[in-house]
């Protein structure tokens, strides 16, 4: 009987045993997997947070890019407009939104590779504005990064060295001629239109006087031949400018003018200190538009034929 007590105590001291060591195990294998679980989700962590980095990096790159060409392409376009024209701040606002609309539209990447290779002008500004890139990438911590800041210093080394080329200058000389002339073109025809309406004019009203003076002729028809030869005359003043062909520059002039008498907000900016169409600051702003066209056909960076004109000059309407 003794020895069965032994066998039984000895029995639940080894059960004991084993569950202790169950427990122990058990507990081990929990801190295992707890410890594995907390290093795959730091891998995780690290993970997402390399993505992250790099999807940062890569927007930065984005917005880096877009700077710098629009940066360089603004050197080149508003340095022609400042040749040829005083820039208000208005006009310089709007030229260099003008800029950026282009590159927004087109993409800054479709841009540069169409640009590589293709004239020496353009291939400088596209390897200008990649080794500007390159810099401020380099240059750029990640809190810079993300936060879409773009450093200066590789901007203004860019510029100082397409300052330099030549070429740069050329095409800033050859846009500016070119607005310039389209410019004194528009106002030669319209002094022409002036001189030929005024003399219609002049014309018409010594028919009326002539006819008025007319003893001969009754009262009642006086008036009719008068009203007939003022129409006439009105017809005439008209022709003047619909029967003759308008270039490009002149038609941008009246759809702006169009636009601004249709638009009372806008109108406000154009008007003098009399309360009328300032046609001065109109032909300004119309430079502007010109002048972009000028310079994406002067420097081949767009294909500026007359489907190019035509939707350029139906967005001003």
């Amino acid at each position: 009987m003794a020895k069965y007590h032994e066998l039984l105590e000895r029995s639940i001291q080894l059960r004991n045993l084993e569950e202790s060591k169950n427990k122990r195990l058990e507990a081990k294998t929990e801190r295992y997997e707890k410890a594995l679980e907390e290093q795959r989700e730091e891998i995780e962590e690290l993970r997402e947070a390399r993505i992250n980095r790099i999807n940062i990096r890569r927007k930065h790159r984005e917005v880096i890019q877009k700077e710098m060409l629009e940066t360089a392409l603004k050197g080149i376009y508003i340095a022609a407009l400042e040749e040829c024209t005083s820039l208000s701040k208005h006009n310089y606002v709007l030229a260099e939104s003008l800029i950026e609309n282009f590159v927004s539209e087109r993409g800054s990447e479709n841009i540069l590779a169409n640009m590589k290779g293709k004239t020496y002008l353009l291939n400088t500004l596209y390897e200008a504005v990649e080794e500007a890139e390159e810099e401020a990438e380099e240059t750029t911590d990640d809190n810079d990064a993300e936060a879409e800041n773009v450093p200066d210093e590789p901007k203004e080394k860019m510029m100082d060295k397409l300052d330099k080329e030549d070429d740069v200058q050329n095409a800033v000389k050859i846009i500016s001629d070119r607005i310039a002339d389209a410019e004194q073109e528009f106002i030669k025809k319209n002094a022409e239109d002036k001189e030929k309406i005024e003399n219609i004019v002049n014309d018409i009203n010594d028919r009326i006087a002539s006819i008025k003076a007319d003893n001969t002729t009754p009262e009642d028809q006086k008036e009719e031949i008068a009203q007939e030869t003022a129409t006439l005359g009105k017809r005439k003043v008209n022709a003047v400018y619909n029967n003759r062909s308008h270039s490009v520059f002149e038609t941008m002039v009246h759809s702006i003018m169009n636009t601004i008498v249709k638009d009372p907000n806008l109108k406000t900016q154009y008007v003098n200190e009399d309360g009328e169409l300032d046609t001065l600051k109109i032909i300004d702003t119309a430079k502007c538009m010109y002048g972009m066209l000028e310079f994406t056909n002067t420097i081949q960076l767009e294909t500026v034929n007359e489907e190019y004109i035509q939707k350029a000059l139906s967005e001003l309407e």
